[in-house]
């Protein structure tokens, strides 16, 4: 004999699968920049996502760089020349 059902039916509360909030909050930008910034400095490999300047590029809106090319060298990794200049 078949189990009876417990409910007619069941509604999903819409819980699983829903983005998080914290990435369209000014919060959540704010400590992802803070992150960024803190493993720059750290020496570690950060890639940061800039509006792609290629205004004529309609399917690319956003591109991803090394922070390398956008903030330089973090200065822990700069070392001094020979001659006193930094570079």
């Amino acid at each position: 004999m078949a189990k009876k059902k417990s409910r007619k039916s069941r509604t999903s509360q819409g819980i699983v699968g829903s983005p998080s909030k914290c990435r369209t909050s000014l919060h959540g930008t704010m400590t992802r920049t803070i992150n960024q910034q803190n493993a720059w400095l750290a020496g570690k490999n950060v890639v940061l996502t800039i509006d792609n300047p290629d205004k004529s590029c309609t399917n690319e809106r956003v591109i991803r760089v090394n922070a390398r090319d956008v903030w330089g060298t973090p200065p822990m990794l700069q070392r001094k020349e020979p001659n006193g200049r930094q570079g």
